[in-house]
């Protein structure tokens, strides 16, 4: 994937070049002269506490409602902490009773530690995109956010149809549940797989897709039925499955290795990956691309492995 950074021309001296620091998913740089001491301050803090939440999303263990205690308890130990200042504590406490609406989320029920790497990715781009000190305590107020997760609520926030650059600009949190989504795309466009890695289509839009399945399996981490059509990887979530089988009446074709599918489906690009266990890691190096079908809303069997060796 091509990766191409574009700057305006402009004498700039190299100590200024190494005093400029930038939050990305959770990277951090310092920040240099020009900056709200009171703001860098606070991006330091938050980093860290980003770091303590990614770290404890990888030691989750148990049901959603021993993950949300156990995530809860972190925070109070955070919070102990002599340094902390009253702004950051009062982050601290949303970020307690943000975690608390997993159970009543899909996507939090479902993917509790991804749901908590997301909040911590938000957590810097958030520090990163704030102008003041004032600017990040209103930011973090509308950005810490779990939306609701029925259908309609979700789909009048989720975008469609964004360039890869638009959609690197969405937070995390937004970015984490477009792979969750629900809603059925109102047309598919078919494409090759190699189309698709090339970069030669937009984030959140429907396509239609074929080609031989290989690594068919189910990932215990979450629940989703993966596979790839090579070099595509794709995923049904199980969100995805209980809405098929609600309206179709009957469950979702989880297609087998070597079977040559139809697959229609969202197209995503996982900027995730980075902040997965070890486990998860497994599912994702040597891929050769993060382009991915993610949500995957159907899959037509067109010929089954078993014929093929049938023959």
């Amino acid at each position: 994937m091509k990766r191409t950074i574009l700057m305006k021309a402009m004498p700039v001296s190299v100590g200024a070049v190494m005093a400029l620091g930038v939050f990305f998913c959770g990277s951090r740089v310092s920040w240099g002269d020009g900056v709200d001491p009171s703001l860098i301050r606070r991006r330091e803090e938050l980093a860290v506490i980003a770091e303590e939440l990614r770290g404890e999303s990888l030691r989750l263990k148990g049901n959603v409602g021993q993950m949300v205690r156990q995530l809860q308890d972190r925070i109070e130990n955070i919070k102990r902490s002599p340094q902390r200042t009253s702004a950051l504590i009062a982050v601290l406490d949303h970020l307690k009773t943000l975690v608390t609406q997993y159970p009543a989320r899909s996507y939090g029920r479902e993917h509790p530690r991804s749901t908590t790497r997301a909040i911590a990715r938000q957590l810097t781009v958030t520090a990163d995109r704030a102008v003041s000190a004032d600017d990040l305590s209103r930011r973090l107020l509308t950005d810490l956010i779990l939306p609701p997760d029925d259908e309609a609520s979700l789909e009048r926030i989720l975008p469609v149809n964004m360039t890869l650059e638009d959609f690197k600009k969405k937070g995390p949190i937004l970015i984490f549940i477009m792979k969750h989504r629900l809603s059925v795309p109102d047309s598919y466009d078919p494409i090759e797989p190699e189309n698709l890695m090339d970069g030669r289509y937009n984030v959140g839009v429907g396509v239609l897709m074929r080609g031989r399945v290989s690594d068919a399996h189910y990932f215990a981490g979450d629940g989703d039925f993966v596979f790839n059509i090579v070099p595509i990887h794709c995923e049904i979530t199980p969100g995805w499955r209980a809405k098929y089988q609600r309206i179709r009446g009957r469950a979702m074709t989880q297609p087998k290795d070597g079977d040559l599918v139809e697959i229609r489906g969202w197209t995503y690009y996982d900027l995730f990956h980075e902040d997965e266990s070890s486990e998860e890691r497994e599912l994702t190096e040597g891929r050769p691309t993060v382009w991915e079908i993610h949500p995957v809303t159907e899959v037509t069997v067109l010929k089954s492995s078993s014929q093929k060796k049938r023959r």
